[in-house]
């Protein structure tokens, strides 16, 4: 980790009042839905212009996923991949000013969305601008309401 940024930023990671959009409050702990998405994410840092939300990697929701690593050639067969992923994180961060959600911009990702420290580090690093919600991985943040509301 680079230490500039955990002493320019040593309170960022604190937690800060929750987001609020569109009425709904974001709040760490809380699951929400995406639409078009089957499975809920938990947020698991908010600050006042970003969320992180993650959750498992599910064999069935995410078949595209695991299609997608063996056509790119980095998994020999569906199986392969889903047994060398499934203990890793779907993750998602949240602009809540430019009302987008994506993945960071960084190529060889060093985060590791197991570990609180490693997400509230990442959430920090957002608010300063070295890391960015990827341009080219970006989406609306499609939020689907009636689920998260009614959970």
């Amino acid at each position: 980790m680079n230490t500039n940024l955990n002493t320019k930023t040593e309170n960022l990671a604190k937690p800060l009042l929750p987001a609020v959009e569109s009425g709904i409050e974001l709040t760490k702990g809380m699951k929400v839905f995406f639409i078009g998405e089957k499975a809920p994410m938990e947020v698991k840092a908010v600050s006042e212009n970003f969320a992180i939300c993650t959750r498992d990697l599910h064999r069935w929701y995410d078949a595209d996923l695991l299609k997608h690593r063996v056509e790119m050639s980095a998994y020999m067969s569906f199986t392969e991949a889903y047994n060398d992923l499934k203990n890793e994180k779907i993750y998602t961060i949240i602009d809540l000013k430019n009302n987008i959600r994506g993945p960071h911009n960084m190529v060889f990702s060093s985060f590791d969305f197991k570990k609180q420290k490693e997400i509230n580090y990442l959430l920090s690093a957002l608010e300063i601008g070295e890391v960015e919600i990827s341009k080219r991985n970006q989406c609306d943040y499609n939020l689907d309401f009636e689920r998260t509301l009614n959970q």
